[in-house]
């Protein structure tokens, strides 16, 4: 394996889904922190960044709109750049 594959930042963020009592699906997304550097790495929550709610049928298919699939991808870029320490990579402290 090539080494520069097992190199993580020590900001990240998770993406999950679960099932809502309205039989939704919520994509749930976290700011996260690594809690060593050491790869594997394991991560803490650390800032809820947003939720969106999907029918589960479109999500599961990836039939989202092209609106809903770029929302997903702005935020996800967006956060990671707020993050990121331009001097030297993702930022080691919470900002």
């Amino acid at each position: 394996m090539d080494s520069e594959n097992e190199q993580r930042a020590k900001r990240g963020l998770v993406l999950c889904i679960h099932r809502t009592r309205e039989g939704k699906l919520r994509l749930v997304i976290d700011d996260v922190i690594a809690e060593s550097d050491r790869w594997p790495q394991a991560w803490r929550s650390h800032v809820f960044v947003t939720r969106n709610e999907y029918d589960p049928e479109r999500f599961l298919e990836s039939q989202l709109t092209e609106a809903e699939f770029a929302e997903i991808g702005a935020t996800a870029v967006a956060s990671l750049a707020a993050t990121f320490d331009r001097n030297g990579g993702a930022a080691s402290k919470p900002r």
